[in-house]
């Protein structure tokens, strides 16, 4: 009987000890984490970001691997929301070239992002969307690391969102 019940506790044992290895397999660790912020007052066109010297959107891009030495890297853009659904081109004209080291973050802001949302770099938008007014609603912005040579992503893609609201004065 003791023989019989240690068993089944140790089979047990085992079963739980491989649904946390099993867990633990399907569990994908980034050796580099993205957090990025859209800034109020909002812009009311995409055309804008790619303009404006303000702060409206930064990127912060953290290299938790301190085996990474100077690895160039790539940036994907998303804007989602009302109607669009547009990303960056798979080469963005005119974005400089990106390098992270272990240990270390590197803070880029509007002018280091602004070719990022120029109409030439992204696709899966119109002229129009992108030059006019966005419509009232939520919207998100998501910034994803690629690794330059494989074309791997190397980050989980940040999504802060916002909700745009236009006001019109009465008079």
């Amino acid at each position: 009987m003791i023989n019989s019940t240690y068993k089944k506790a140790n089979r047990l044992l085992y079963t739980i000890l491989l649904v946390c290895i099993v867990q633990l397999g399907w569990a994908q660790i980034y050796p580099v984490q993205v957090n990025s912020n859209v800034l109020p007052p909002y812009l009311s066109a995409i055309s804008k970001y790619s303009t404006t010297t303000d702060q409206k959107y930064l990127v912060n891009i953290f290299t938790s691997d301190l085996n990474v030495v100077n690895r160039q890297v790539k940036l994907k853009l998303y804007l989602q929301g009302n109607g669009i659904n547009a990303q960056s081109t798979p080469v963005v004209v005119g974005a400089s070239p990106l390098f992270i080291n272990g240990g270390e973050s590197l803070q880029l802001n509007n002018i280091d992002l602004a070719p990022y949302f120029e109409l030439q770099n992204l696709q899966g938008i119109n002229p129009l969307q992108y030059s006019g007014v966005l419509p009232q609603g939520n919207y998100t912005f998501c910034v994803e690391v690629y690794d330059f040579v494989t074309n791997q992503p190397i980050s989980q893609n940040h999504v802060p969102s916002f909700t745009l609201f236009i006001m019109i004065h009465p008079y």
